[in-house]
């Protein structure tokens, strides 16, 4: 995709999201989450329809608004995500949906990257995950955590209590957690 975005219809394509129809939902999400990549500022000026979306109670609304407003935070000059911090780190962190709270966990990372700022406030609420999660696959969640300290593991302050939560995941249940704890020791040679 060119870095020239005047051929898609940001409009139009918006509109289509806030259907709802959930096919119709997913046809323009699949255009506009490369958009939130390439060129997020084109998309910030919609920042209080994404966080609509967020608050829906359909999974698929969440699941889309997690994914765009996790790109479009770097260029989120107002701080404007700082309104939804309690709901994103309490309440869907936290949900019960294992479509949700994984995602939301591992967006957090891009969180971190783009508002150094919290982290440490952020990798606290990660870390508390065990206590406050409800979600269904709590085993599962912890793999999509491991891939948020992985995204932004050098800039971890207080790295010991990360350190003691990767290794701890070696003895998941979940393979895939096990996996990734494997992957990330290897990566950044813990010991």
């Amino acid at each position: 995709m060119n870095k020239d975005n005047s051929h898609i219809d940001i409009e139009n394509n918006i509109n289509g999201l806030q259907s709802n129809n959930d096919k119709i939902r997913e046809k323009h999400f699949r255009i506009i989450y490369p958009l939130s990549d390439i060129n997020p500022e084109l998309l910030y000026p919609y920042w209080d329809i994404f966080i609509e979306m967020l608050y829906r109670p359909e999974v698929s609304n969440k699941y889309y608004a997690i994914h765009i407003i996790a790109k479009i935070v770097k260029v989120d000059v107002d701080n404007r995500f700082d309104e939804i911090f309690n709901y994103w780190f309490n309440d869907l962190l936290n949900y019960e949906s294992p479509v949700v709270s994984p995602h939301i966990a591992e967006k957090s990372g891009m969180i971190v990257k783009a508002r150094p700022d919290l982290e440490r406030k952020i990798t606290a609420l990660l870390l508390n995950i065990e206590k406050t999660s409800k979600c269904r696959h709590i085993d599962l969640q912890k793999a999509y955590l491991l891939s948020a300290f992985d995204i932004y593991f050098d800039s971890i302050f207080d790295k010991r209590k990360v350190i003691e939560f990767i290794k701890a995941q070696q003895e998941s249940p979940s393979p895939k957690t096990k996996k990734k704890a494997k992957e990330l020791i290897e990566k950044y040679k813990i010991e």
